[in-house]
């Protein structure tokens, strides 16, 4: 066995950059033929892999492999568990020598083994519904778990052909990357399946789904008469709620819109889409077999930003048949061109392509910029392009950056380069890639082809990924105006500056400048003229006023910089501007421009610069009465209700809570549109944060008094009794018994965990704390562990949870090391973050001073939470200070300001897609797309 080998193995799973350079020099030409043995109710399931490839190398290679046990292990024929003293497989690794390795020439590598199935939504992973006790199994590997299914070179780099084989219960449908060639009836109710082979992909994309999932099936029909089969699974429990008939037409018209775009036909045989229990994400883009979380299945009657967000997940993942899977980035660094392309194309594909028009631009502003912008002020902020020095750190890059920054800053180039010349690009980068590994260079090339084509456009893209992919930071533009004493506007400049002082890169803007006037009789706020502009790399950009909409024309009534919303830059309003604001927003016709400015508004607060956490929360009162567009009133609520959980002082948070849930009770009985009720009565529940509130919600429930017209389905049923335990109402418990004999599921018994965790008694904290100790070995359901941790902090029990807060800094850093990287983000949560607390700050700073090398999940959590307390501090103090509040004794601030909730179980997103409002179903990682 080669000594380079030996000391290189990990003391962890993982893969390093320099390993995978190395090794995709010495291995290619490979080819998986994956053999699998699955049976109902067995906790493992049996493999035999024959893998062959070239072998160029110098010093031995190896697979990847996370399994139970190895029964056979032949290279070339020869026995090497017989032949062998030496454990050849150790840390993860099937390792082979040199020596035993046919030099320029096939190689043949055998393994039969058994493994276990995996429970924690990574890897291979089980489950039982607990309905009908039927049993479903799936694949999800990104970025580094295929060699949790088979042994394999498990790096993006090394793409290679499948043949697949798969025995299973006949009623049992089998899922794999490529459409079946053939299925035999076997003896005991068995059923043998083969796949076609396939053609060359990245093994983080290999799939194989089973289970007796209902299916439905249709066709789509290209312009060149080529047809695809598309299929769309769902387990039996859930059909009731599969509106498959939407799935497919949104498919259809995202098959016709990348075909069209990108003038490269659907690559592969089929197109099926699973809709799977206990997934981590929003969905994952397996080779021609999609997985999708189930939130995206609506138990409940959902709303049409649910429906529109779903829509832009399953164009998500579409646009990844193209850009990861067709081409695949060569490793994890160019991750963000895999997410940020398909985010922004997803966007693109929604609002050319499908009903939902331009909307799906307020939907990406909403959901995609708004987390970027807010990971970008984090100290944890990174390039766009990023190091990434093994797989574990790949791990953290599944973030707002990768994703939301990197999609808004595509947005923008198309806004230089033009769409037409972007697809052109597009269309380079695909001919010329296809089937193969790319970097960040062939990417720009490709589009510097395309944009090379206009004559009329000059632009070097070099110099642009240099300055907006590899240079860390956010900026921000606001306007400075100028006006002479009749009122004349005698300047006009923009200002540019950096958000953080250690990531000070200035950078050139392409923006909209939209003009607006009042009416005149004040009663509309009427778009002047929009003057395209380019921000210049240096603080001050000064706009000509010779530009038409501003050559003698009276004094504009409110400029708003980023007109379109093509700019990634945080933008700010003057004081004219924040007044002008407050008096007629609900003027402003367009309900984009709106969002935008309420997003700069609730940029300042949090931001505790020119508009106090009770300055917002009355604008908000006093505008929403106004406010028409649906997804902007969820915004503004969800947002309304982050700012009562961490900007407000404890001893006002129930008289906030209690305006914004007598606004929410006012506007659901009037309301008569059925989605209306469904929003205002959503964000009535986030919004009951008392035992009075609660048991208003209780009597409802009971059918003695009514709000409207309201209808309470199951999860929002469920929320209400999770309230209710967390509040401590009588009689909570035999609620709980009742909603569970009404609601089997396994939605129902999470939020059976969820109450038992959430009630108010220090033995069951007690009980609860010692085995949040001892979960995440990975044999647990994650989901329900995420359930059992979601109900254990409410901020209400703060004194109660006090006792627990030793143990936690105690325990966090042995946590977060030997458990699952994913039950140590959410063990995390545990921690208390009271903003006010010195002490407290104190012991989280701590933490951060004790992380090591290994600790890089652990030290940027806790580098974003102790941002999160201290930005909630800055806002408290800020916040006190307009109300002549002082800070009680002991305390750099006062309030209940917690940095991340206040209230586990029913936070509104800002923009919410997946998840129903009411999310009494906490999930463990994310439920962003892969």
């Amino acid at each position: 066995m080669s000594k380079s080998i030996v000391d290189s193995l990990p003391a962890e799973n993982s893969l390093t950059h320099q390993e995978a350079t190395q090794r995709a020099k010495d291995v290619g030409k490979i080819h998986y033929d994956v053999k699998l043995s699955l049976k109902k109710g067995s906790e493992t399931y049996e493999g035999l892999v024959e893998v062959n490839f070239n072998f160029v190398g110098q010093s031995g290679t190896w697979l990847d492999f996370i399994g139970k046990e190895i029964h056979e292990l032949k290279l070339n024929g020869v026995d090497l568990i017989g032949s062998a003293n030496e454990n050849l497989w150790r840390a993860n690794r099937i390792v082979l020598d040199q020596s035993k390795l046919q030099q320029n020439a096939p190689n043949k590598l055998l393994i039969k083994y058994t493994n276990n199935y995996d429970h924690g939504g990574q890897g291979f992973h089980q489950f039982v519904d607990p309905v009908d006790k039927e049993e479903y199994i799936y694949s999800n590997f990104e970025p580094f778990d295929a060699h949790k299914l088979f042994p394999c070179f498990d790096q993006p780099s090394l793409k290679a052909t499948y043949s697949v084989e798969v025995t299973a219960p006949s009623n049992w449908q089998v899922i794999a990357n490529y459409g079946a060639s053939s299925s035999e009836q076997l003896p005991n109710d068995l059923t043998h399946h083969k796949f076609k082979t396939t053609l060359p992909f990245s093994t983080y994309i290999f799939a194989v789904v089973a289970g007796p999932y209902d299916h439905f099936h249709d066709t789509y029909t290209d312009a060149s008469n080529t047809s695809v089969p598309l299929g769309a699974f769902c387990r039996k429990s859930l059909t009731s709620s599969f509106d498959y008939q939407e799935i497919f037409t949104i498919t259809k018209q995202g098959l016709q819109f990348y075909n069209d775009f990108f003038q490269v036909p659907f690559p592969f045989d089929k197109y099926d889409q699973v809709f799977v229990p206990e997934f981590n994400w929003g969905a994952m883009e397996n080779v021609g077999a999609v997985v999708f979380t189930e939130h995206y299945v609506f138990r409940e009657t959902p709303t049409t930003t649910q429906l529109q967000g779903r829509a832009d997940t399953i164009l998500h993942e579409m646009a990844h048949m193209w850009f990861g899977n067709l081409v695949t980035p060569i490793w994890w660094s160019e991750l963000w061109l895999n997410e940020s392309f398909a985010t922004y194309t997803a966007a693109l594909a929604v609002s050319l392509a499908t009903k939902y028009g331009q909307s799906s631009w307020n939907g990406f502003n909403g959901r995609m910029k708004s987390w970027a912008y807010r990971e970008d002020q984090l100290p944890t902020t990174h390039p766009i392009q990023n190091v990434v020095n093994n797989t574990t750190e790949s791990f953290l890059n599944f973030d707002g950056i990768t994703y939301g920054k990197g999609a808004s800053v595509l947005k923008q180039l198309v806004s230089v380069l033009t769409l037409d010349n972007f697809r052109e690009g597009m269309r380079i980068y695909f001919k010329e890639f296809q089937w193969k590994n790319t970097n960040i260079v062939d990417f720009l090339g490709a589009l510097q082809k395309g944009a090379d084509k206009d004559s009329k456009l000059k632009v070097d893209l070099k110099s642009w990924g240099d300055e907006w992919l590899n240079k860390t930071g956010l900026n921000i533009l606001q306007p400075r105006l100028q006006y002479s004493d009749d009122g004349t506007l005698t300047k006009f400049e923009v200002l540019q500056s950096a958000v953080l002082p250690e990531h000070p890169t200035l950078r050139r803007h392409r923006i909209e400048i939209g003009v607006y006037d009042l009416n005149q009789d004040s009663s509309e706020v009427v778009l002047r003229g929009v003057i395209p502009f380019t921000v210049e790399n240096k603080p001050v950009t000064e706009v000509s006023l010779s530009e038409e909409v501003l050559k003698n024309k009276p004094r504009p009534a409110f400029i708003w910089l980023n007109f379109g919303d093509h700019a990634y830059a945080k933008i700010m309003l003057d004081d004219s501007s924040v007044q002008f604001a407050k008096d007629n927003l609900e003027k402003i016709k367009d309900p984009f421009v709106r969002q935008l400015i309420w997003s700069a508004l609730y940029d300042m607060t949090r931001d505790a610069n020119g508009l106090t956490s009770f300055e917002y929360l009355e604008l908000v009162r006093s505008k929403i009465v106004f406010e028409k567009e649906r997804r902007l009133i969820q915004t503004i609520l969800g947002r309304a209700e982050g700012v009562i959980g961490g900007f407000i002082p404890k001893d006002y948070t129930k008289e906030e809570s209690a305006k914004i849930y007598d606004l929410c009770f006012e506007h659901l009985q009037k309301a008569t549109e059925e989605e209306d009720k469904i929003i205002w009565g959503r964000s009535l529940l986030a919004a009951t944060k008392s035992k009075e509130t609660v048991e208003k919600l209780l009597d409802v429930m009971d059918g003695k008094t009514s709000i409207g017209t309201w209808k309470l389905e199951q999860d929002t049923r469920w929320s209400i009794v999770v309230k209710a335990v967390g509040y401590d109402v009588a009689g909570a418990q035999q609620r709980v018994e009742a909603e569970k004999a009404r609601d089997p599921s396994d939605k129902g018994q999470r939020s059976i965990l969820l109450c038992e965790s959430s009630k108010p008694d220090i033995e069951v904290k007690r009980a609860k704390w010692k085995r949040f100790l001892e979960l995440g070995t990975g044999k647990e359901s994650l989901h329900a562990v995420g359930s059992e941790i979601g109900g254990w902090k409410w901020s209400h029990q703060r004194e109660l949870l006090k006792e627990f807060d030793e143990e936690f800094f105690n325990n966090a850093r042995r946590i977060c090391r030997e458990k699952q990287k994913e039950y140590g983000g959410m063990w995390l949560g545990l921690g208390p973050d009271d903003a006010e607390n010195d002490e407290i700050v104190g012991k989280w700073e701590q933490l951060l001073a004790s992380c090591e090398e290994q600790d890089s999940i652990l030290e940027r959590a806790v580098k974003e939470e102790l941002d999160d307390m201290k930005r909630a501090r800055k806002c408290l103090l800020y916040a006190m200070k307009s109300r002549g509040i002082k800070p009680k004794e002991g305390s750099s601030a006062s309030g209940g300001a917690t940095s991340a909730h206040t209230d586990t179980t029913t936070s509104v997103s800002t923009d919410t897609s997946a998840t129903s409002t009411t999310a009494t179903d906490p999930t463990p990682a994310s439920t962003s797309t892969k």
